[in-house]
């Protein structure tokens, strides 16, 4: 034997082991196994629309299952995170009373309704890849236009296909008071500013060592130009909002 090899490989992984507890002490702290979510306290609460009722044998998957209840009065089994991270809203019902729906209005072709459904789907569904700037941030769909007949009597047809639904206050929810039919131009002129901007201008952002300045009309993005200061960039941004917006 050379005498290279002194172990099995046992020190190394112990090694690798200590390092990672410095390099990402979060991975094993004395916690780890602790939810986030409040399993213990839930019993009696609702939590996207489903009432927690009693906790039951934990999932194929080893997780915290318990007995939910749909706002319909139906329960059943349903893993907690399911609950707590909006994967699951109800029994299945809401979905059916969708499909129902579609049937008896016959409008799920119609811009109006295309609308509505991706209204919907923002602030309800994490899955969605605006969820994060709606639902995310706790913009809601207030409970009667679940209804696409009361959003459509509500807010009525559409004025022309320039036209999509807006918020009069952007951090305000969608409901009847707060929604008005606008121009995706307006849209982008009260948009609020983004949480990834570190200009603190609408409409201008950095790139590498200069600033690029942009603004969107019509639904279509126009670029007005790379700049060396922010403040040419700012000045630039102003100027096309007077003559695109005004």
């Amino acid at each position: 034997m050379s005498g290279h090899t002194k172990n099995c490989g046992c020190a190394r992984s112990a090694k690798l082991i200590e390092r990672n507890k410095i390099d990402n002490p979060s991975k094993y702290r004395s916690d780890k196994h602790k939810s986030k979510y409040p399993y213990d306290k839930c019993i009696g609460t609702i939590v996207n629309h489903l009432l927690f009722v009693k906790e039951i044998e934990r999932s194929k998957n080893n997780r915290r299952q318990f007995i939910v209840r749909c706002e319909c009065g139906t329960e059943f089994p349903c893993e907690g995170v399911m609950v707590f991270n909006g994967s699951i809203r109800s029994c299945g019902c809401f979905k059916r009373r969708i499909g129902e729906r579609t049937k008896k209005h016959g409008l799920t072709k119609t811009p109006e309704y295309q609308i509505w459904a991706s209204m919907i789907q923002r602030c309800t569904n994490p899955n969605d890849e605006s969820y994060v700037n709606y639902g995310g941030r706790g913009i809601k769909v207030c409970s009667r236009w679940f209804e696409f007949e009361n959003f459509l009597n509500d807010v009525g047809k559409r004025i022309n296909p320039e036209h999509t639904i807006e918020r009069i206050d952007v951090n305000g929810d969608y409901e009847p008071s707060n929604c008005i039919w606008e121009t995706r131009t307006v849209q982008s002129r009260n948009q609020r500013l983004r949480t990834d901007n570190t200009t603190g201008v609408r409409g201008v952002s950095k790139s590498g060592k200069n600033y690029l300045a942009r603004i969107s009309v019509d639904g279509e993005r126009i670029t007005l130009g790379s700049f060396d200061t922010l403040e040419e960039a700012t000045l630039a941004r102003e100027e096309a909002e007077i003559k695109y917006w005004q």
